[in-house]
């Protein structure tokens, strides 16, 4: 098997049906006589940009990222801390920011794209935001920043 008809397949599934864990993905390949181990989807999944985003349901679904950078509303990202930040803490030059379950991808990508001055970088897992600011005065603008949004 090769990797570009592997890859293939995996983008076709993907437009076929909502796939929601990779173990489902791995499945699929395999009933399809592609036999992988999880990583090799896991760095497929990297190489081919493919996300997890909410979908019309409420549930984390896997969907390509689109080739071009997005721009991000600001009353949307505002809207969207509002409704799923619980709570925002700083550490010195970080924020951590926690979140309803399944939402901390998504606002992690939304504070990258968004081009605060006072966000570096995002690390992002499930419900849990790290975000570096280049210096405690940055990171307390982007705390007061987040909490006002939060309401």
């Amino acid at each position: 098997m090769k990797k570009q008809e592997r890859q293939a397949l995996i983008l076709r599934l993907l437009k076929q049906e909502q796939i929601d864990a990779q173990e489902t993905l791995q499945a699929r390949l395999e009933s399809a006589g592609f036999r992988v181990a999880q990583a090799t989807i896991s760095r497929d999944l990297k190489e081919l940009q493919i996300v997890r985003q909410l979908d019309e349901d409420g549930r984390m679904v896997y969907v390509e990222r689109p080739g071009e950078i997005v721009q991000v509303d600001a009353a949307e990202l505002s809207r969207l801390v509002s409704e799923s930040v619980k709570l925002i803490h700083q550490i010195e030059f970080m924020n951590v920011i926690k979140t309803e379950p399944g939402y901390g991808n998504r606002i992690a990508a939304q504070l990258d794209r968004a081009g605060l001055p006072d966000v570096v970088a995002t690390l992002a897992g499930h419900d849990t935001i790290y975000v570096t600011s280049i210096d405690d005065v940055a990171a307390t603008r982007l705390y007061h920043t987040l909490q006002a949004w939060r309401g």
